[in-house]
């Protein structure tokens, strides 16, 4: 087992005492990515995984319908590799319209995981006022709910804003690419921000 200097202790020591320290002032707000979903029971997928395997599915196509030879088809897959996933769902989206983005219902759980439980036991006890998430899953709103923390809902993009659970909210969840659908009725893209062109769009000066 490799020994922690007690440089490193003294300094892994001062931030927790500084990351308590901001928890009971209510100064600290977490921000997150997809990586908070990604440990078990989640397991959901990140950008590259939900990436990867359509590009790969694309570059197929072109080898079925024989253009592969117009094309260095594995040049291609790595300039496709390089580009954010929203600029991939751009493309999608300009051939078939918002169907193309149930694709990203794969991302829907209610099987959240420590870190989301982690998340509303802080919001209970009026440690943690407010949480940034590019997620489009909903798996923080579950795991809210599921300690009974009321919050607030915020998406910019789609202008939406909801009280959700009973009482005065503990926290505020803001989602600036947006969510997938809050209710069983709405269409996948409602509270979407999932392309680069829908970002810049919907941005207000």
């Amino acid at each position: 087992m490799k020994k922690i200097s007690n440089r490193h202790t003294t300094e892994y020591r001062r931030v927790v005492h500084d990351v308590a320290n901001g928890l009971q002032g209510r100064r600290l707000f977490f921000f997150f990515g997809a990586g908070v979903s990604r440990g078990e029971p989640s397991n959901l997928p990140l950008s590259d995984n939900l990436k990867h395997p359509l590009i790969d599915c694309m570059l197929s196509a072109i080898d079925r319908v024989g253009l592969a030879h117009l094309v260095q088809i594995e040049d291609l897959r790595k300039s496709l590799y390089a580009q954010p996933l929203e600029r991939i769902l751009d493309a999608l989206v300009r051939a078939w319209r918002d169907s193309a983005l149930e694709y990203l219902t794969v991302l829907r759980s209610d099987r959240w995981n420590v870190n989301h439980g982690a998340i509303a036991i802080l919001a209970r006890k009026g440690l943690l006022p407010y949480v940034v998430t590019l997620n489009f899953d909903s798996l923080i709103e579950t795991a809210l709910n599921k300690f009974k923390v009321p919050f607030v809902l915020k998406l910019p993009l789609s202008s939406y804003a909801g009280s959700i659970g009973k009482g005065p909210p503990l926290l505020t969840l803001v989602k600036p690419h947006g969510s997938l659908p809050i209710t069983e009725d709405e269409a996948i893209g409602k509270h979407l921000a999932a392309t680069l062109r829908y970002t810049g769009m919907n941005v207000q000066p």
